[in-house]
């Protein structure tokens, strides 16, 4: 989060296989002003918000906070449009011999470009 702490304030965060959220609350807690989490495991994508209200509501609830329950390969492709994000975290969960993964073109369809840390 170091590396991008500059670029955090006011920005338009998405945090893809978002899990818990705690990458999105890192972001909340240093001045973004939306965050989008989209996380496919229904448990999880509670919990993530769960976690991202509670963090906002903290930080004066100034953030603006989406949890999308649902497959992230469906998502870029029928739902993710209009949509502008100056910031992508992507942290896809590791699977032995997972093949069907979002290409990079996938991912730069939501706005932005990938910044590799």
């Amino acid at each position: 989060m170091n590396i991008v702490r500059p670029r955090l304030m006011d920005c338009r965060w998405l945090d893809l296989c978002s899990g818990s959220g705690v990458m999105a609350c890192e972001a909340i807690e240093r001045g973004a002003r939306a965050v989008t989490a989209v996380e496919k495991d229904p448990r999880c994508a509670s919990i993530c918000k769960r976690n991202l209200e509670d963090v906002a509501k903290a930080h004066s609830g100034r953030t603006e906070v989406t949890v999308i329950k649902r497959d992230l390969l469906l998502w870029l492709k029928q739902d993710c449009g209009g949509i502008g994000y100056d910031l992508i975290y992507f942290d896809p969960p590791t699977t032995e011999g997972c093949t069907n993964r979002p290409s990079r073109c996938s991912v730069n369809s939501v706005g932005c470009s990938p910044m590799a840390c």
